[in-house]
């Protein structure tokens, strides 16, 4: 997930705005909140099926949208893959469909590279403004977060787009950069000597022993002083594999970063 943002909505990371501080601590509360409900059975169950049994449906019909339509009164609702239609596989989340034709919710689609989590993250999303979704049609929205999602053209969270047109609901996948690879992209520019992933190699030796000394000063000091050559034993073996570990790191984030460069070249 580190490269350009794309999906099938007309914006992307960085074009399309994401919820504010404010909002994102809001969803954590609803997310604590529809935990503790019925409902999140139905919503965890349905994204590991989605992810799992629908992508695979997908993949061998060559589609990339799947389409979930809740029939109100049934208590069930329709797949449309393609020009397939499946009536009898999602019989068992009942809690789920009631909720989303609750907020005028008829149509949901899914883009198949999306992941379990990604799923549970929007119904939570949708849990936590429900109130502003459900009031839309009187043009009661409140909130800047739910406006954008329902009015606003979309809204990019979790690594997707989402939007809300009428009774339909648009959930596309896209790249994200996440703020390690920011940290690191970051690194590799300060460094006046590489630009790219070359900086972490050349800096992994620099910092570890860099580190090393600094944690190791302490215990020379205190041994001088006192003579206890016990604890600087455990001090220096302490500080080597600190030193060591940061090696290590720095080199791992290299090879990844250069590994995702590669992917990256057309």
């Amino acid at each position: 997930m580190d490269s350009k943002a794309s999906s099938g909505l007309p914006g992307a990371e960085g074009q399309l705005p994401s919820p504010g501080i404010l909002s994102r601590a809001y969803i954590k509360l609803g997310g604590l909140l529809v935990r503790r409900t019925r409902l999140w059975r139905d919503i965890h169950r349905f994204a590991g099926w989605l992810e799992s049994d629908a992508v695979e449906i997908a993949n061998k019909a060559h589609e990339s949208t799947i389409v979930v339509e809740p029939e109100p009164g049934r208590g069930g609702a329709t797949v449309v893959i393609g020009r397939s239609k499946h009536h009898d596989l999602l019989d068992d989340y009942q809690l789920l469909w009631d909720f989303l034709l609750s907020l005028g919710i008829k149509r949901i689609e899914f883009d198949s590279r999306l992941e379990m989590n990604q799923v549970s993250d929007i119904m939570t999303l949708l849990y936590s403004y429900r109130h502003s979704i459900g009031r839309r049609q009187q043009g009661q929205i409140s909130g800047r977060t739910a406006a954008r999602l329902i009015g606003g053209g979309g809204l990019h969270t979790s690594c997707t787009c989402v939007s809300l047109k009428e009774e339909t609901l648009v959930i596309s996948y896209t790249y994200c950069t996440l703020a390690f690879s920011r940290l690191m992209r970051w690194f590799e520019r300060k460094n006046s000597k590489y630009h790219d992933h070359r900086a972490l190699f050349h800096a992994a030796p620099r910092y570890a022993v860099l580190v090393l000394i600094i944690a190791i000063a302490p215990s020379i000091v205190y041994t001088k002083m006192y003579g206890d050559w016990f604890q600087f034993t455990i001090s220096a073996f302490a500080s080597l594999l600190l030193a060591g570990l940061l090696y290590v790191f720095f080199m791992v984030a290299g090879s990844v970063l250069s590994e995702s460069a590669v992917a990256q070249t057309p």
